[in-house]
């Protein structure tokens, strides 16, 4: 990674970047997103990261602005696709705007309990991110010329991440309020049970999610990334 980026990181998320670094050895690159951020993102500055069978990429959106804790994030991504097997969930046709979310949101579920054990986490970030979601998004969704399979996915999705990422914040009772209202909840509740006992394997919860959304097996594919070797290696669900 570039030095003036490097420094920006504490000893601990360092010595992350430089393990991922020498057992691949890749370097880690930082380049500004092409892609505008979305007119309702809860933060407009977020990183992203970009990561293939040869290169990863932590995508800024200044140039410059480089927070610790979302660098941390995505060199958490990084390390599970390169270093511990992760697959990545892809599907055959377009994501429809619901499935969008699923991939990233199932890995969230894994990736963002590590941070806690890193100096520079900030678990506010979530809470507050959460907030947004049920106060504003979901509303905003409720009201708007959106289809309802996309409702339902958002639901599950929205109840799990918020119950394993912000379970002692006052916002749960918030989003249980708002899914009780909606009719959503009782499903909700069931999804997250079901994908709680499948963490952490992606396989898993893959198979989970597409159950409850009504994604055939087949059409989901599972790339797995060997940087060592330059390799992907693609298996289909429903050959698991």
């Amino acid at each position: 990674m570039e030095s003036r980026y490097r420094s920006k990181l504490t000893r601990d998320v360092r010595a992350l970047l430089d393990r991922i670094e020498f057992e691949t050895q890749h370097e880690v690159g930082v380049e500004l997103n092409p892609d505008p951020s979305a007119p309702d993102s809860f933060n407009p500055e977020h990183l992203a990261v970009r990561v293939n069978e040869h290169s990863a990429t932590i995508l800024i959106r200044s140039d410059g602005v480089f927070p610790e804790s979302g660098a941390l994030h995505e060199l958490l991504h990084i390390e599970r696709f390169w270093l511990q097997g992760t697959p990545q969930l892809e599907l055959d046709s377009p994501w429809t705007p619901g499935q969008s979310e699923i991939a990233n949101a199932l890995e969230h579920l894994v990736i963002v309990p590590r941070q806690r054990y890193y100096s520079c986490d900030d678990p506010s970030y979530w809470v507050d991110q959460m907030r947004n979601i049920w106060t504003s998004r979901w509303p905003a969704l409720l009201t708007g010329r959106v289809d309802q399979d996309t409702i339902r996915i958002r639901a599950m999705l929205g109840w799990t991440t918020t119950v394993h990422l912000a379970p002692a914040s006052d916002i749960v009772k918030t989003a249980r309020d708002a899914l009780r209202q909606s009719g959503h909840l009782t499903e909700a509740e069931r999804f997250r049970e079901a994908i709680v006992t499948a963490l952490p394997r992606t396989e898993r919860m893959a198979a989970v999610a597409c159950d409850f959304f009504g994604i055939p097996l087949a059409t989901c594919r599972l790339a797995y990334l060997n940087a060592i070797a330059g390799v992907r290696t693609e298996k289909r669900l429903s050959d698991l």
